[in-house]
């Protein structure tokens, strides 16, 4: 009996996202909040330790590197049954 190849079809759009957060060895930064956001406005009094920037870049990051760690076995054609869900579950838990 031969394994079925797996359908991955529907995760090949996050994939491409995932491919254009990447720089060279490492995600790319997130912009900053637009000036008119309320986000911004939070961000004002606290200089350069805004809260955008932290969690902003560290959600970003968490959410980008779970995705890639899913797309690098899904490649490879080595995908267990179990580490897509959980990959999945913390890339989606990065960004709520």
């Amino acid at each position: 009996m031969t394994r079925p190849e797996f359908e991955f079809a529907y995760l090949q759009p996050l994939f491409a996202d995932v491919e254009r957060q990447r720089g060279e060895g490492a995600y790319r930064q997130m912009p900053a909040p637009q000036s008119s956001s309320s986000l911004a406005t939070d961000d004002a009094p606290l200089g350069m330790y805004s809260a955008s920037t932290r969690s902003g870049t560290n959600s970003d990051s968490a959410g980008v590197a779970h995705a890639d760690a899913l797309r690098r076995p899904v490649h490879a054609g080595e995908v267990a049954p179990q580490s897509p869900w959980t990959l999945m579950r913390g890339a989606l838990s990065a960004y709520t």
